[in-house]
């Protein structure tokens, strides 16, 4: 049961604790939140996503921009959100973070809340949505923040972006209720049907039907990074995963962890 919630006014400057670093550009986002059909495994089910994608826009920027996400919730049945900055410190602006109920009230059915915070962690981050099983769903998007002088530089030549997701046949929603059933009546798998590569990943049809779930089989290519031989590359891997964990390897390549 969610607790009462009264939002209180935030510090008179949103930046006026947060640092001495010189504010950068500003970078600004407007987030609509809800759900869309799509099938990116080849089965059609809903998503929850940003602007009518999953993952969301990738936001990027560099070590002292100013952050400003306008995040409005279009939840059609009519669920409360909020947006967590996962692997951001949110020094001296904490009501920004984003776990609804902690550090702000949520983000209820057609309203609108401004995140807006200066980059002061250099790296791969990401953002996901911090209420309930939105996460599950496809709430989700990557953040990069770079520094002007990367100590790493002079060993890569360019960079890849690599997301692993798992990606169900069934909401979040339905995966909580076969937890918490005794009987696990509803015939519900908790175990992740596919693996989204950067969103895309492959189902077989066959499968999804013995379930009596729609799917539309599409040709599903694998994942391919277009890369030079013999050049290195740094590979920002993010494992936006709300219950698998993943080994990464490149078959014949060393990786060094940077």
């Amino acid at each position: 049961m969610a607790l009462p919630c009264k939002a209180s006014a935030k510090a008179t400057s949103r930046l006026d604790a947060a640092s001495t670093i010189p504010i950068g550009e500003l970078r600004e986002y407007s987030f609509s939140i809800g759900w869309f059909d799509s099938a990116p495994a080849g089965f059609s089910r809903r998503l929850l996503g940003v602007n009518g994608h999953s993952p969301g826009p990738t936001i990027r920027g560099n070590y002292g921009d100013l952050l400003r996400v306008h995040v409005t919730n279009h939840i059609q049945t009519g669920d409360n959100t909020s947006i967590h900055w996962h692997g951001l410190h949110q020094r001296g602006t904490p009501w920004e973070d984003g776990p609804e109920q902690v550090t702000q009230c949520p983000i209820v059915y057609g309203a609108t809340y401004t995140y807006e915070f200066q980059l002061l962690n250099a790296g791969t981050h990401w953002y996901h949505s911090h209420h309930g099983e939105q996460l599950v769903d496809g709430l989700w998007g990557v953040l990069i923040v770079n520094k002007e002088k990367e100590v790493w530089r002079h060993l890569y030549e360019d960079e890849l972006t690599i997301t692993l997701a798992d990606h169900y046949l069934a909401t979040g929603q339905q995966i909580k209720n076969w937890f918490f059933s005794s009987g696990h009546l509803d015939l519900i798998s908790s175990a992740a049907q596919a693996t989204l590569i950067n969103g895309e990943g492959t189902y077989p049809c066959e499968y999804a039907r013995l379930l009596g779930l729609p799917c539309q089989q599409k040709p599903v290519a694998p994942t391919v990074f277009k890369v030079r031989a013999g050049a290195a590359y740094r590979i920002r891997v993010i494992c936006a995963s709300s219950a698998r964990t993943y080994d990464f390897s490149i078959d014949n390549h060393t990786l060094e962890v940077i």
